[in-house]
């Protein structure tokens, strides 16, 4: 059986697969494959946590959308409910008014639950 057809289980959730568990978390399969390996776990997979080897210019950053600053874009991508390649196509110079609108849409909505909590 192929490791990416095998069972995962990340942060208490389980997965079908590493396939299913890369797109929920914003990753490559090979990145939950790779954190396996070296960690044992796959739990800060998407976190912008595991900063890799020293050197690594691809460190997580910082990222502020309309003035809401999450500590990864993986982690902004997680608590706005899309995946990482969904908002950096809605954050792209390029993005679409309509892409725009669904960031935003997405955003207040964001806001709203925080402000509940």
């Amino acid at each position: 059986m192929h490791f990416n057809a095998m069972p995962v289980v990340i942060r208490g959730r389980v997965y079908s697969s590493h396939k299913e568990a890369a797109e929920a978390m914003g990753v490559t399969p090979s990145a939950i494959s790779q954190r396996l390996r070296v960690n044992g776990s796959a739990d800060t997979v998407g976190l912008g946590l595991g900063r890799g080897v020293p050197g690594n210019t691809n460190a997580a950053k910082e990222l502020t959308i309309l003035g809401v600053t999450f500590p990864s874009r993986s982690q902004a991508a997680k608590d706005l409910g899309v995946s990482r390649s969904q908002l950096t196509k809605w954050i792209a110079p390029t993005a679409s008014n309509a892409q725009r609108q669904m960031l935003l849409a997405a955003l207040m909505k964001y806001r709203m639950q925080c402000a509940k909590r």
